[in-house]
């Protein structure tokens, strides 16, 4: 039964993987537009929405606070690799 469990997360996690990647693609296509258009990195109102979204998908209402925490990690990882990203492509 442990071990049931335990490959159920895996499967969760290769799914995760996927999607973080798919996320990362996009992130990189809003840094190619914020780049172009001279905008600042990090949009506070976006992300407040974000998260609102997001909370709002959750069936129990118990996880938010643990849902609005991953979901603060996932910005501040997006945004560091859309600063990344801009770096790289200054020039172009």
């Amino acid at each position: 039964m442990f071990e049931d469990y335990r490959q159920q997360i895996n499967q969760i996690d290769q799914q995760m993987v996927g999607l973080w990647e798919e996320r990362i693609k996009i992130v990189e296509e809003i840094a190619a537009i914020k780049q172009a258009q001279g905008m600042e990195v990090l949009d506070e109102e976006r992300e407040i929405k974000v998260i609102e979204q997001a909370k709002s998908y959750l069936s129990d209402p118990d996880l938010s606070p643990l849902l609005e925490e991953f979901m603060q990690e996932v910005l501040r990882l997006s945004r560091k690799h859309q600063v990344t990203w801009m770096n790289q492509h200054e020039e172009e």
